[in-house]
């Protein structure tokens, strides 16, 4: 029996310093433990994003095709056009393909010259020359 007592009153006592370092060390081994799985659970979150990024780009680009399709417009727009918004695709494929086609609005046709014409052209000093209405008239002897 005297051995019991003794073992429990052999028992470690801490300091409270000690105690606070004990405490420190499995707060820091835990800390250390929710930052990696933090870290983690953002890369798995920023992999699902890119992801979905991707998935709605593949569906734009299938949605703008449809509509090209739809519309019997070339599918060379899609490479011209960005597809990242569908209905802004959509207005400058038409307004393309009306440019395209000739039925948007036409441009005013290109203004003459207003400056003097300095060469005539050989050709039609001989188109003159040879017109029914070129008179010659015959050297007078004097």
């Amino acid at each position: 029996m005297e051995n019991d007592k003794q073992n429990a009153n052999e028992e470690r006592m801490f300091t409270q310093d000690e105690v606070n370092a004990i405490l420190q060390k499995r707060l820091g081994k835990r800390e250390k433990q929710d930052s990696e799985a933090l870290e983690a659970l953002t890369q798995r979150e920023n992999a699902v994003a890119e992801r979905e990024k991707e998935i709605q780009r593949r569906e734009n680009v299938i949605n703008c095709r449809e509509y090209l399709h739809e519309q019997g417009y070339s599918a060379d727009l899609l490479d011209i056009l960005d597809t990242g918004d569908v209905d802004a695709f959509k207005e400058k494929a038409d307004r393309a393909a009306n440019l395209i086609s000739g039925s948007g609005r036409r441009s005013a046709p290109p203004l003459g010259s207003t400056e003097p014409k300095m060469y005539t052209d050989p050709e039609d000093d001989i188109k003159k020359a040879f017109s029914a209405s070129f008179s010659r008239k015959p050297k007078q002897d004097y």
